[in-house]
């Protein structure tokens, strides 16, 4: 089975952050959908930008409509816009009608110039739904002080809402918030909460880019202690080999974290300089340590006696 695929077998939807119009009519998002699973595309005015501003697909609609009238640039934007989120919703269609609602959605974004306006983006995302018309369609809303009224507000009249720009746990709790005060304000006007859907975008990729540079300092550090310490070792103890694996990432309690070995035809000279290494694995390396409690988190730091023991190395 392709693998992309068989995401969906483990509750995961894979949603494409790209759309435009010669992409949609030479049948790459059908073929995206049959072939590779796609559940669902997500817009915004960047994506569309590089579209239309770049190619020649949208040069006879925009022709006809200046034709048939002088129109702004927002205008002919929008109305671009809205055609291509028709077209994708209706390629994504039979997913949405698969999974009764739980996935084939296409999601167009208010202007990025009213995510700090309330009332302007109710407004705004209300004729968006309506000139889209489409029930697999959602309206993308920012994760701005602002924005979160709005999105209780749309979500209480059955629109379905993509919240996006979330950059935090606390931002997205208060989203969830938004969400649920909007779901039963619904319920409680006789909405139909069934057919209405939702999903909060936490960005990764701001995320991904930090750590990452942090990751790459984390391993040049970890490189530099290894190749000082291995030397040092291997220069004061007569040692015929020696390794040092040490686990990053989530580790549960009780689980192994670190393994050193050193052979030598000394016994004495090899735990030496295992314990060395160990000492210095404790206080000296940069490794990051956090602690995750019931009730919170913390950063683990060297102990006293750690310190001691390392010391005692220095010591002629």
């Amino acid at each position: 089975m392709n693998p992309l695929k068989s995401l969906a077998d483990h509750g995961q939807a894979v949603w494409l952050d790209f759309l435009s119009r010669g992409f949609i009519a030479k049948g790459g998002l059908k073929k995206l959908a049959d072939d590779d699973g796609l559940r669902g595309v997500t817009s915004n005015p960047s994506i569309f930008e590089q579209a239309i501003g770049h190619s020649d697909e949208y040069d006879a609609a925009i022709a006809r409509m200046l034709g048939a009238q002088d129109r702004s640039v927002g205008e002919i934007f929008e109305h671009l816009a809205v055609e291509d989120i028709q077209q994708a919703t209706d390629v994504l269609r039979p997913t949405y009608e698969a999974t009764h609602g739980a996935d084939g959605y296409v999601s167009i974004e208010v202007s990025p110039y009213l995510a700090h306006k309330t009332k302007e983006s109710i407004d705004e995302a209300r004729r968006l739904w309506k000139a889209v018309n489409r029930e697999n369609v959602m309206i993308k809303i920012p994760g701005t002080a602002e924005g979160l009224p709005a999105i209780q507000q749309l979500i209480g009249e059955g629109i379905n809402i993509n919240i996006t720009l979330l950059f935090s746990q606390k931002v997205y709790e208060q989203v969830a918030e938004a969400y649920v005060a909007g779901v039963e304000q619904l319920a409680k006007t006789g909405g139909n909460v069934k057919k209405m859907a939702s999903v909060a975008s936490f960005f990764i990729s701001r995320i991904d880019s930090l750590v990452d540079s942090l990751l790459e300092a984390y391993a040049a550090g970890h490189r530099l202690f290894g190749e000082n310490r291995v030397q040092e070792a291997m220069s004061r103890w007569p040692l015929q080999g020696l390794t040092v694996i040490h686990r990053f990432g989530r580790i549960e309690p009780g689980q192994n974290i670190v393994l050193v070995l050193t052979a030598s035809q000394h016994r004495q000279a090899a735990f030496e300089a295992a314990e060395f290494l160990m000492d210095y694995l404790k206080t000296s390396a940069p490794f990051w340590k956090q602690e995750e409690g019931a009730k919170d988190t913390k950063w683990i730091e060297a102990r006293a006696h750690d310190d001691a023991a390392a010391a005692r190395w220095t010591k002629s």
